[in-house]
């Protein structure tokens, strides 16, 4: 199957599912976020099929061209809000701090960066720490969101991208990314979250791949990634 993705809006990506060639050529492919809640009684670590993370397998060729992208920005953990001030991680929603990854934060402090791959920046409320290190390749972690400052919510952790391809090609201009969402003033922004490329074949890359922390005066911390 041969598949383009042009300007138009981007389409929802089952889960798990196989092509023979994908050329991103204008625009952004990408999948559902996370849909997890603040609310403890619907939490859950282990986010349902798709959410959060895109699975790609290719047969043939991946391209991702000049003005395109493959991106989860944004799509993992919550960050926190008026009514969890922490943000979200795999450790819970927020309802205790420090809870692992996801920052801290208070009504009228300045909110923590969410952790994952490094631990985000602290404000006046601790920031999150890292997770992951031995096995984020095979679990895909979700990055992990920033705590709420001075009412103000916390930015969303970035979601997971794996891709499975014998050749993948990036041109100068493309992006693959999971970044944390960027923040006002006083919460903390998100973590990034992860990238698993495997390339059997060919890897050309001349754009960008990232998983950068997203930007505050408390930034998040960096995600996870693996590739050729």
């Amino acid at each position: 199957m041969n598949s383009e993705w042009t300007s138009r809006p981007a389409p929802a990506i089952n889960y798990n599912r196989t092509f023979g060639s994908i050329t991103v050529t204008n625009g952004t492919l990408s999948a559902r976020g996370f849909e997890n809640s603040v609310s403890g009684s619907s939490w859950t670590s282990t986010p349902g099929a798709g959410n959060g993370r895109l699975i790609l397998e290719v047969t043939g060729t991946l391209s991702v061209g000049a003005s395109g992208s493959i991106s989860m920005d944004a799509k993992g953990y919550h960050g926190g809000n008026a009514s969890r001030s922490a943000g979200g991680s795999p450790t819970g929603p927020g309802s205790a701090c420090p809870n692992g990854g996801g920052g801290c934060g208070h009504v009228d402090w300045y909110g923590g960066g969410g952790g994952y791959g490094t631990a985000g920046t602290a404000g006046t409320s601790a920031a999150g720490l890292t997770y992951g290190s031995i096995d984020f390749a095979t679990v895909l972690y979700l990055g992990s969101g920033g705590g709420s400052g001075g009412r103000q919510n916390g930015g969303y952790g970035g979601g997971a991208i794996q891709i499975v391809a014998p050749n993948l090609t990036i041109a100068s201009g493309g992006q693959i990314s999971a970044k944390g969402q960027t923040v006002g003033t006083y919460s903390g922004a998100g973590s990034g979250g992860t990238i698993v490329l495997s390339v059997s074949g060919t890897f050309t890359n001349s754009g960008t791949i990232s998983v950068a922390g997203g930007t505050a005066g408390r930034a998040g911390g960096t995600g996870r990634t693996q590739y050729p």
